[in-house]
């Protein structure tokens, strides 16, 4: 079923949870969509009519995983997306 904008849901909301502990660093962000999720060669496409300009934050978010060899769980649950990411910090010692 295609997910247009006018199924938008009326009940937004965002939540984002930072922690770091042991040299992990743990960052989940869920926010609540219309429970509709289009995708074209397994990557996840925007909802909004407005394509060249929205659609861009997952593909950077990878790319930034992959640069810190970190990596990144999605969860579609209901009317919640849910971004789990982890990153690996070094601490550098001049």
């Amino acid at each position: 079923m295609p997910c247009y904008s006018a199924w938008q849901t009326e009940d937004k909301w965002l939540s984002l949870q930072i922690t770091a502990d042991k040299g992990i660093l743990f960052i989940q962000v869920s926010n609540s969509y219309c429970g509709c999720i289009r995708t074209l060669d397994n990557k996840l496409l925007t909802s909004k009519e407005d394509k060249e300009n929205h659609g861009l934050g997952l593909d950077s978010v990878k790319d930034m995983i992959k640069k810190y060899n970190g990596d990144m769980k999605i969860i579609c649950d209901n009317s919640i997306f849910t971004e789990d990411i982890l990153l690996y910090l070094t601490v550098e010692r001049g």
